[in-house]
């Protein structure tokens, strides 16, 4: 399978995962719990987050300080994944949606589905909206 088709799949699976469900950190469905989904699905390893689990926001922004990373940006930089610009974006991709949370910094994330269209946690459930802003962007392949 192409990769292109991998990150293609990848998306479509958090979808089916994650696709109209509540956003919930104690059973696994915030916007950390879908990027690592996602990643996974297309073969790239989340090794610092092996094992880690959290029940609230405040605790994932906890751990989060412990590891040394002030915002989920940060994070995912250290991932050594390749940021593009948005117009690249191709379904599968990694996003940073600008978000008023506060505790992760000031980006949530999200799956690219095209380069205009997200699918995250946005008012609180799993769903793809139009991307108007972010702040990165990162390539899966």
């Amino acid at each position: 399978m192409r990769p292109v088709e991998r990150a293609a799949r990848a998306a479509d699976s958090c979808i089916a995962r994650f696709g109209g469900k509540a956003f919930d950190p104690a059973s696994n469905r915030d916007c950390v719990k879908l990027a690592a989904h996602c990643l996974h699905a297309q073969g790239i390893g989340t090794p610092k987050l092996k094992g880690l689990r959290y029940r609230t926001v405040e605790g994932a922004a906890r751990h989060m300080k412990r590891m040394g990373f002030n915002d989920l940006v940060q994070a995912v930089d250290d991932l050594g994944i390749e940021a593009i610009p948005l117009a690249r974006a191709l379904p599968g991709f990694i996003i940073a949606i600008p978000t008023d949370n506060g505790l992760f910094g000031p980006a949530a994330l999200g799956i690219c589905l095209n380069h205009r269209e997200a699918f995250g946690f946005f008012g609180g459930i799993a769903q793809s909206v139009i991307v108007h802003d972010h702040i990165k962007a990162w390539r899966t392949f």
